[in-house]
């Protein structure tokens, strides 16, 4: 369990640092921050995996370094850090060779669209959303495929785009984020499809009830008030926005 991972690694780690040995101490150092954030020792545990992710850096452990930088980085957009997930994600960038076009790649590419789309940077989360596709294709892989398409069609729905957007969020619809699947029924709206982009915030909300994201489903009773207000239901709506409101306050 995570407290016996917790002790064995700090027996094992002044050992480690005592035979200069680095490249496993960034390793173990994350693993120790992962445990002790597991059994609720959050800011020690985050104190922890920046160590890694520094350690990694300072001896060039490149592999170690993108694996803690895209760790720090996905907690913190789970924790709606937005700034420190643009923050993380850029390091982690900055650690590929020119010309990468690895899964591994694809991925980083992808997240920091995200990231630049929650910091409300669309231009910019458009850019990385097409280099995520664009080697997403070029590997042929389905799952990324989707992911990259998910990332392109919430920054073109975002800059107001949403007839290029729908094709986008439709093909990554199957496996999707609560934050894509109401992209998608925004577009839905746009288009004229309300009652298909009822049933998509529906489908949104089991999403983010299902990785317990208040801040999303927030966004989502949000933006079905205003879909049932386009049916000229204003009860329906107002039901909607009321349940917004102490999850934006939470």
């Amino acid at each position: 369990n995570a407290s016996y991972a917790i002790r064995l690694l700090k027996e094992a780690l002044p050992k480690l640092a005592a035979a200069g040995d680095n490249e496993p101490t960034s390793y173990f150092t994350g693993i120790l921050g992962q445990a002790m954030i597991e059994s609720g020792q959050d800011v020690e545990g985050q104190h922890l995996l920046d160590r890694a992710l520094r350690i990694a850096e300072q001896m060039g452990y490149k592999g170690y370094a993108r694996h803690w930088a895209s760790v720090l980085g996905d907690r913190a957009m789970n924790e709606a850090r937005y700034s420190d997930a643009h923050g993380y994600f850029s390091r982690w960038l900055r650690l590929f060779p020119p010309g990468t076009t690895d899964a591994e790649y694809a991925t980083a590419v992808t997240q920091m669209s995200r990231a630049s789309l929650s910091l409300r940077k669309p231009d910019e989360a458009l850019q990385y959303a097409k280099i995520a596709l664009e080697t997403a294709e070029t590997l042929d892989d389905g799952k990324l495929k989707q992911a990259a398409h998910g990332a392109m069609g919430t920054a073109l729905r975002s800059l107001g785009q949403s007839e290029d957007a729908l094709p986008h969020l439709q093909a990554a619809a199957e496996s999707a984020s609560s934050v894509v699947l109401r992209h998608l029924a925004a577009a839905q709206v746009d288009s004229g499809a309300t009652d298909t982009a009822i049933q998509t915030y529906q489908r949104a909300m089991k999403a983010a009830q299902s990785v317990d994201n208040t801040l999303e489903r927030a966004h989502i009773h949000r933006d079905l008030g205003l879909a049932y207000m386009r049916q000229q239901n204003l009860p329906a709506a107002i039901n909607e926005w009321t349940a917004a409101l102490p999850l934006y306050e939470a």
